[in-house]
C-alpha cells in the first residue's frame, strides 16, 4: 500500500485505516459533520479577520458569496454546500441585502447560483 500523509508514519498511516473502515457509517458521518462545521468556523473566521469591521449580517453574505463560488469550483455537485447556501438564505432572509449579494455574484461569476438559490430558499 502506498503512502497517503508524507508526514505520517506507514505502520500508523495503516492503522488508522484500519479503525475508519472499521468504524460503523453513523460516527463516520459524525466526523464529517464535525469537519464540516470546522470549516464553516474557519471560513467565518477567515472573512471576519479579512474585514473586521463586518457587522454580523455582513459576513454572512460574504460567507453566502463563498459558498457559492465553491459550489461552482466544485461542479455545481454537492448537496452539502447548496442545503448551506439555502439555509442561510432562509434564516437571513429578511436581513439580506439583495443589492450586494447580486453585485457581488455578478462580480464573482455566480450571480446564476444566487438568483436559483433565492428561488429555492423561498419555496
Amino acid at each position: 500500500m502506498s503512502v497517503l500523509s508524507s508526514d505520517t508514519h506507514p505502520e500508523i498511516e495503516r492503522m488508522q485505516i484500519q479503525l475508519i473502515r472499521q468504524m460503523p457509517a453513523w460516527k463516520k458521518m459524525a466526523i464529517v459533520d464535525d469537519l464540516n462545521e470546522t470549516v464553516r468556523t474557519l471560513a467565518i473566521s477567515g472573512i471576519k479577520q479579512r474585514h473586521p469591521d463586518a457587522t454580523p449580517a455582513e459576513v454572512e453574505w460574504m460567507f453566502i458569496l463563498a459558498k457559492l463560488e465553491w459550489y461552482r469550483l466544485g461542479g455545481e455537485i454537492s448537496d452539502r454546500q447548496w442545503r448551506d447556501i439555502l439555509g442561510v438564505l432562509s434564516i437571513r432572509a429578511g436581513d439580506l441585502d439583495l443589492a450586494y449579494l447580486q453585485r457581488w455574484a455578478t462580480e464573482l461569476q455566480v450571480a446564476d447560483l444566487l438568483e436559483r438559490a433565492l428561488q429555492a430558499s423561498t419555496e
